[in-house]
């Protein structure tokens, strides 16, 4: 892995895994991610809230473990407030295998900058079913984030994997209060060749997103082709 990181000013992961055990792969999933990305974010604040223990995606394991939502700050802005809100059950519920009904949070991070606070929302959404379709709980959770994000005043930024087909009514109220930029810019695909439905008829392009408000000047979104995981990276040049 790279020891340096490009000159970005906020990084936001999901499903990143960590372990207080010395313990380097766990199935085909890599324990220590967390830790190994908090060696190279040298400068950056760290933020990690976990949403499961204990288990990696094959099932079980007999040794700590947990996976959930991580960000990465510049060290130069000061960081007024961050935490997680869960949409969806509560941290470390216990998970019914039949159903996969991993909780669910958005976490997030208040930035002030030249006397300017930014809101940062970090997502990872409810993933079962897979067709990405609306379900009761997942038009819910669109309805949580809003309440939540109504909170706070000032530009505000949601990004992540929403598990989300774009004609679903839980992405289009999402879409009545902030600009969708996977529409706005006309993305094809959020989804690498390595998915492993890439070119067949069982692909699905789309599960991330980035919302933004309307005091939020975008300057240029992208999404490029790059081979590191299952999801295209989502990069947005932004001001206020």
């Amino acid at each position: 892995m790279a020891k340096t990181v490009p000159d970005v000013d906020f990084y936001s992961f999901q499903e990143v895994f960590d372990t207080k055990e010395d313990v380097k792969q766990s199935h085909e999933t890599r324990a220590d991610i967390w830790e190994e990305l908090s060696q190279i974010f040298l400068g950056y604040h760290r933020f990690y809230y976990p949403v499961m223990s204990g288990r990696d995606d094959s099932g079980e394991v007999p040794y700590s473990l947990t996976t959930g939502s991580g960000m990465f700050i510049k060290g130069e802005y000061k960081v007024d407030s961050e935490g997680d809100y869960f949409t969806y059950r509560r941290r470390f519920a216990p998970i019914q295998i039949e159903v996969k009904d991993e909780p669910v949070n958005l976490q997030y991070a208040s930035i002030v900058t030249n006397g300017q606070t930014i809101h940062i929302y970090n997502f990872h959404g409810i993933w079962f079913p897979g067709d990405k379709l609306d379900t009761p709980e997942r038009i819910e959770q669109s309805e949580k984030i809003i309440g939540f994000m109504k909170k706070a005043e000032g530009p505000k930024i949601l990004c992540g994997d929403f598990n989300l087909m774009p004609e679903t009514k839980s992405i289009a109220l999402l879409a009545s209060e902030y600009r969708n930029l996977i529409k706005k810019f006309n993305i094809g695909t959020t989804r690498s060749s390595l998915n492993t439905y890439r070119g067949t008829e069982f692909e699905q392009k789309f599960a991330d997103y980035v919302f933004v408000s309307n005091d939020v000047k975008v300057k240029s979104f992208s999404v490029p082709e790059v081979e590191i995981s299952d999801h295209l990276p989502l990069i947005l040049e932004f001001d206020i």
